[in-house]
C-alpha cells in the first residue's frame, strides 16, 4: 500500500513539474516554475520508494526525473557557456544591482559595496522613504538620476555617473519600470530598473502587457536589470526578453531565499536577473544587508 502511493506520487511531482512549462497557457505555471527542482527530486525519491512493486514505471519516472533535472538546470542557467561572455579588454561599464528591501535603514554595506565595486550605473528597487539619507549620500558620484514610484514598497531607480543623453527618461507608473539612456564609452545605452510582481496568485497580467509594449520601444543597446520574482526560464521573462531583444546574462546565482527561518531551511531561488544586448558577466556582489543578493555586471 505504501509503494503504491509512492508511485502514485512519483506520477504526481513528475506531472506538476511538466505543468512548470505551461506559463503559457496560465501563470500558475510560472509560479509552479520556482520550484522546479523540488518537484523533480520529489519525483525521484517516491520513484525509488515505489520501486520493487512497480519497476517498469519507476524507472519511466526515473528517466524524466533525470533529463528533467538537465533542461532545469540548462534553462537557470546553470554552467551555460553562451550566458557568461569571455570579452576581453577593459569592459565599457559596470553596473550594480540590488534589492534594497523597503524596511531596511542600515545602508552602510550597500554603501561599502559600491565604494569597493565602483559601478558606472547603479538599478535599485524598493527605494522607499526610509532611503533618502542613501541617494543623498550617493548624489555627488551619481548626479543623473531616474526615479518611478512603484506601490507601498517603494520605487524603481536607475542612477548613473556617466553622462545622461538628452533623451526622456522613461517611467512606467506604477508597473514597476523605470529607463534612463546613457552616454557609455562605446556609445548609448539604456538601463532599465524591474521591479515585477510575484507570479500567480500575485501577479498583474497587465504589468508585463506594459513592460511588453515600453521595452519594444527602446532603440539601441539595453540592459536591464532588477527582481523580477520570477526564476529563469518562465514564460513572463521570455516575453520582456523578446520585448527589449536582450538575453538573460550569467551563471545561476541564488538571490533570494523561501520562506522565512534558519539558513539551512531556506530555498534559494534566482529571481534578480541581468539581460542586455551587450557582451557581459555576471556575479554575485557582497551582501549588502537586504533580503535579496546583489548583482554586479562588466558590460562590453
Amino acid at each position: 500500500m505504501f509503494r503504491d502511493i509512492c508511485y502514485r506520487m512519483a506520477w504526481f511531482f513528475t506531472v506538476v513539474w511538466g505543468a512548470s512549462w505551461l506559463g503559457a497557457v496560465h501563470d500558475v505555471g510560472d509560479s509552479l516554475a520556482t520550484f522546479r527542482p523540488i518537484w523533480l527530486a520529489a519525483a525521484l525519491i517516491c520513484a525509488g520508494l515505489a520501486w520493487p512493486i512497480r519497476r517498469r514505471g519507476a524507472a519511466i519516472v526515473a528517466m524524466l526525473g533525470t533529463v528533467g533535472f538537465g533542461v532545469t538546470a540548462m534553462t537557470w542557467g546553470v554552467g551555460l557557456p553562451g550566458l557568461q561572455v569571455q570579452a576581453q579588454g577593459a569592459p565599457s561599464f559596470r553596473l550594480y544591482q540590488n534589492n534594497l528591501f523597503f524596511a531596511q535603514s542600515d545602508h552602510s554595506l550597500t554603501l561599502a559595496n559600491i565604494a569597493a565595486l565602483s559601478p558606472d550605473v547603479i538599478t535599485f528597487q524598493e527605494v522607499s522613504q526610509n532611503k533618502r539619507s542613501l541617494l543623498e549620500e550617493l548624489r555627488a558620484d551619481y548626479p543623473h538620476q531616474a526615479f518611478c514610484r512603484y506601490g507601498a514598497v517603494g520605487a524603481v531607480m536607475v542612477l548613473s555617473r556617466l553622462p545622461a543623453t538628452d533623451t526622456k527618461p522613461l517611467c512606467l507608473y506604477p508597473m514597476g519600470l523605470v529607463a534612463l539612456q546613457v552616454e557609455t564609452p562605446g556609445g548609448p545605452v539604456w538601463v532599465v530598473s524591474v521591479h515585477a510582481k510575484w507570479p500567480y496568485p500575485f501577479n498583474d497580467p497587465a504589468q508585463v502587457d506594459y513592460m511588453e509594449t515600453a521595452l519594444a520601444k527602446l532603440e539601441g543597446e539595453i540592459v536591464m536589470a532588477g527582481d523580477f520574482n520570477m526564476v529563469a526560464g518562465t514564460h513572463r521573462l521570455r516575453r520582456l526578453a523578446r520585448a527589449a531583444g536582450v538575453t538573460r546574462m550569467g551563471p545561476w546565482v541564488p538571490t533570494f531565499r523561501l520562506p522565512s527561518g534558519p539558513e539551512w531551511w531556506r530555498y534559494p531561488i534566482q529571481i534578480d536577473h541581468v539581460f542586455t544586448t551587450m557582451d557581459a558577466k555576471v556575479r554575485r556582489a557582497p551582501d549588502s544587508g537586504s533580503d535579496h543578493v546583489p548583482l554586479v555586471a562588466d558590460l562590453w
